[in-house]
């Protein structure tokens, strides 16, 4: 049977593979998802959005970790 731990596991195991930042995944999900935060999101919301990590990560990395990189907490009130 399908429990939403699956797809949860499954962003957890993208994560890994791809070596992201879980801290940045996550607002980045609730983003994509249009909700506050990540519990919010409906099961589809989030196998919409672990699909679209997958893609992304596999064909340019480098331009997701950009994305990812602009949900970092501003640090030393730098811009």
């Amino acid at each position: 049977g399908h429990s939403s731990a699956t797809v949860r596991d499954r962003l957890y195991q993208i994560i890994r593979q791809h070596e992201l930042d879980p801290n940045l995944v996550k607002p980045y999900a609730a983003d994509f998802c249009g909700v506050e935060t990540l519990r919010e999101a409906t099961r589809d919301q989030i196998e919409g959005f672990v699909q679209h990590l997958a893609d992304w990560a596999e064909k340019d990395r480098n331009a997701l970790l950009c994305q990812l990189n602009s949900y970092m907490p501003a640090k030393n009130g730098a811009a």
